[in-house]
């Protein structure tokens, strides 16, 4: 990328030959220095030489660089042809001078010699030469090819400013589209088997060998186009990458290849994919076509198991918390272990329920009543989301578990949470944040407003506790309300859910898992710290609405759990109570139980 330098311009650069055209180079530099470093080396061997071919390179902050190409000569010696400057001292170069030097005689050794010859003088000279200047005008025939684009008079801006424009918009080709070049660019080498070519002569050997190379590259063209349509597909993707978003690959398919090379997530080299399969091509007998067929097959696999209830959901489960690297290690095992084996030998299914009970292993031989939301959060967290997929995998009237939208809501930044399903203790108030508790207050006139139109008499009336509500509601916003005062409103709620289970004297257990669901951490951040009912009604809303709740958590607060109970009324469904914690327990721990000690 160029731009003509006007007069004023070439002064202000103290340019030579001012009557010359000068352009200011805006991208390209390197690549222009090192073809001049070439055209020195070709004038320095070649006796016909045309002034055409050469060009004059000043460099603004290092003027007298530009002049060091005419003093680049080649010099013969026992270790070969060595690039010398006439004129300068080597033994104490400055870098610009090093470095030009550096270039120039990795140019000579990429010539190997030839008889008396230190370089292969006579091909770079000849049919290098061609190919590099394009003597013929063949335009097939040129290997060096240069986009030259000027900029007008009228764009304004400096060469600083398009410079970075230009550099900060450059798009650098992904690993799939460098894989697909392997596969697919005219040097690609693909084996013919040795039956096909038995007896032929070699102009029917070539073309037989080239025709099955176009039928192996068409074939590859064709299934590249299927499989990356079918990583789009959101279930799947989500099924198999550890994240479920699409904005780490521009090419889906590349994870494939991810898979097939064994690249770990934390990897840091950007080319380690391409590196590892173009090693593995050049292994083994059939080369690169054997290696396209393992991508085919881990593509066919994975989307068998997609298929099967037990593999998707328990597959499922094991990445979205152990990743790529337990999947690579699954679908190496799927050739080796049979589904199903005898007793005392592994199997495929075995080795996933053992990956399945490391992830959510409790340890200290402790029951799942033991565990406890201060001290084992992340435990329980992993066990729920077991329970909501198992849960689902059991039920085989229903849809397959979404992943998808399961991790749409970490990719939201929401994330999933632990949320108390009866909040019976005003200590999980946060005490710091005013804005909560006039949510609080809001939260619990609007459920208790919807109750009155159900009891608009007797006990279960609420009017008394909606006036103590409202009475607060404006001074809560104020300076003059305190954490007591909201302690105080919390405990008059609490006191009249009370009502519906007054023969339970038995307290709910707060921070077990019994009293734990999962829900996203901005429905948690409002009702979390709420009693029973604020958060069913808050749920069936959402719901309502489309939004995902987990399908253990939208039983709970659906009572589902209680439906086996004889003596269970319809008035206990706005209360969650000890009874309720029993039955969800004993589902937990039922569903659990294949993958517990």
């Amino acid at each position: 990328m160029v731009k003509k330098l006007t007069d004023t311009k070439k002064t202000e650069f103290e340019l030579p030959n001012p009557n010359e055209d000068w352009y200011e180079v805006i991208d390209g530099q390197q690549r222009l220095t090192t073809i001049r470093i070439i055209l020195a080396i070709m004038k320095n061997l070649e006796r016909r030489w045309s002034e055409e071919y050469s060009f004059n390179i000043h460099y603004r902050t290092r003027p007298a660089l530009g002049a060091i190409f005419d003093k680049l000569s080649v010099k013969d010696t026992d270790n070969g042809s060595e690039a010398i400057f006439e004129g300068i001292d080597l033994s104490h170069p400055d870098i610009d001078t090093y470095h030009v030097r550096q270039t120039a005689q990795t140019i000579l050794d990429f010539f190997p010699p030839t008889g008396n010859n230190n370089i292969n003088e006579k091909f770079f000279t000849g049919e290098f030469e061609q190919y590099f200047l394009n003597d013929g005008n063949d335009s097939d025939s040129k290997a060096v090819k240069v986009i030259w684009y000027e900029l007008t008079d009228n764009e304004e801006d400096s060469a600083e400013e398009l410079f970075e424009r230009l550099n900060e918009k450059c798009i650098k080709l992904n690993n799939a589209e460098l894989v697909r070049a392997l596969f697919l660019s005219d040097q690609a080498e693909y084996k013919t088997d040795e039956t096909l070519l038995k007896g032929l002569d070699d102009t029917l050997r070539v073309k037989i060998e080239e025709r099955e190379s176009n039928r192996k590259q068409s074939h590859i063209i064709t299934q590249w186009d299927v499989i990356e349509q079918h990583l789009h597909d959101p279930s799947f993707w989500a099924f198999i990458n550890q994240d479920g978003e699409g904005a780490s690959y521009d090419c889906r398919i590349e994870y494939l290849f991810d898979l097939v090379a064994r690249k770990d997530k934390f990897e840091g080299d950007s080319l380690f994919t391409l590196l590892e399969l173009e090693r593995r091509s050049k292994l083994g007998s059939d080369g690169l076509w054997e290696l396209w067929r393992t991508v085919e097959r881990y593509a066919a696999t994975l989307s068998a198991w997609s298929r099967n209830r037990n593999l998707f959901h328990k597959i499922g489960f094991i990445v979205l918390y152990s990743g790529r690297q337990a999947l690579i290690d699954l679908l190496e095992k799927s050739t080796t272990l049979p589904k199903k084996a005898k007793e005392g030998e592994e199997s495929f299914e075995s080795v996933i329920d053992g990956m399945i009970k490391d992830i959510v292993a409790i340890g200290n031989d402790r029951t799942l009543e033991q565990l406890d939301y201060y001290k084992d959060s992340e435990a329980i967290k992993k066990l729920l989301t077991l329970y909501n997929v198992e849960s689902t995998r059991l039920k085989t009237t229903e849809s397959f578990f979404p992943f998808d939208r399961f991790k749409e809501k970490i990719h939201s930044g929401n994330g999933w949470s632990l949320e108390h399903i009866h909040a019976q203790n005003s200590e999980l108030i946060d005490k710091n944040k005013r804005e909560k508790w006039v949510e609080f207050i809001e939260l619990n006139l609007r459920t208790l407003r919807n109750m009155k139109r159900r009891f608009q008499e007797g006990q279960y009336d609420p009017q008394s506790t909606i006036d103590t509500l409202e009475a607060q509601l404006q001074q809560a916003r104020t300076e003059n309300f305190s954490y007591n005062d909201v302690v105080i409103l919390y405990e008059a709620v609490v006191h009249y859910f009370n009502r519906f289970v007054a023969e339970e004297k038995r307290a709910v257990d707060l921070h077990s898992i019994s009293n734990l669901a999962l829900l996203s951490a901005e429905m948690n951040s409002s009702a979390g710290k709420s009693v029973f009912e604020v958060k069913r009604q808050l749920i069936i809303e959402k719901d309502a609405a489309g939004e995902y709740i987990p399908v253990c958590t939208r039983r709970v607060f659906l009572k589902y759990y209680n439906s086996g109970d004889e003596d269970f009324t319809t008035a206990q469904q706005f209360f969650w109570g000890k009874e309720d914690q029993r039955n969800y327990a004993q589902d937990i721990t039922t569903t659990l139980s294949p993958y517990l000690k």
